[in-house]
């Protein structure tokens, strides 16, 4: 589960890659917003960024109900990233 969260009322352009590694873009995506990758592959590389018009944005890579990881950013028009390697 990829997700994106931010303060109330904030929108961000989100980019991700899906299960076959195929990079996708959300233009204008008001948060929170996530989306669910589902695969038999017995690995593969999460990878999800955004920038929203806030100062405030989250990202966070959830696999079989275990946050894999999670970062944050506080500053004007805040950019963050999640990567996950394994998951």
């Amino acid at each position: 589960l990829y997700e994106i969260f931010g303060a109330p009322g904030t929108i961000a352009d989100i980019n991700y890659l899906d299960e076959r590694g195929t990079p996708h873009q959300i233009n204008d995506a008001p948060l929170p917003w996530s989306v669910q990758i589902v695969t038999n592959a017995p690995a593969m590389a999460g990878n999800i960024l955004a920038q929203g018009d806030s100062s405030f944005i989250g990202c966070r890579i959830t696999v079989d109900g275990v946050i894999k990881i999670e970062k944050t950013d506080d500053a004007v028009s805040a950019y963050v990233y999640c990567l996950e390697k394994a998951a």
